[in-house]
């Protein structure tokens, strides 16, 4: 199911309200940190040398999401430039994330526009797991992969067997 959006809070909105039935969500869309405080009706004229905007944070829907995630399994990206995998760690705690894929975006093949990526899994329990460069979708099959592992060990370990 897609859900075309305009801006951030449109796609904030309407992943909220996807979110409610879903057991599992993947937060894969690079969404805008910061959006115009103001935003003219008109065409700005040029006058002067420089144009000053201001920005404002777009809502962190990861954020909102962990903050309210139930039994729901979370799946968050990280585009990262420096610092990749304490940077990733830090968004996957204080999203309350289940999954983080890291994609440090400096590395040759990775990023927004390739067809490939090289990304580092983090689950829960911190411990990064490196891929080797692939096909996008590969990437995403191992994706569904460490989301299914994480989802069986969550479940081994809330209903224990007894031997």
């Amino acid at each position: 199911h897609r859900i075309d959006t305009l801006s951030a809070r449109n796609m904030r909105d309407a992943t909220l309200d996807a979110a409610k039935d879903a057991q599992i969500v993947v937060l894969s869309a690079a969404v805008a940190d910061y959006e115009a405080s103001e935003v003219a009706e008109q065409k700005i004229k040029k006058d002067g040398d420089t144009l000053t905007i201001t920005l404002k944070k777009t809502p962190d829907i990861a954020r909102e999401l962990g903050a309210e995630k139930g039994d729901r399994f979370l799946v968050g990206f990280a585009a990262e430039t420096e610092n990749p995998v304490e940077n990733a760690r830090r968004k996957l705690r204080d999203k309350n994330l289940d999954l983080i894929v890291l994609n440090d975006v400096t590395q040759p093949g990775a990023g927004f526009e390739t067809d490939t990526n090289l990304v580092t899994l983090i689950a829960a329990d911190g411990n990064p797991k490196d891929l080797p460069l692939m096909t996008k979708r590969a990437v995403a099959d191992r994706i569904f992969d460490a989301t299914l592992e994480q989802l069986a060990l969550r479940s081994s370990q809330q209903n224990p067997t007894t031997a």
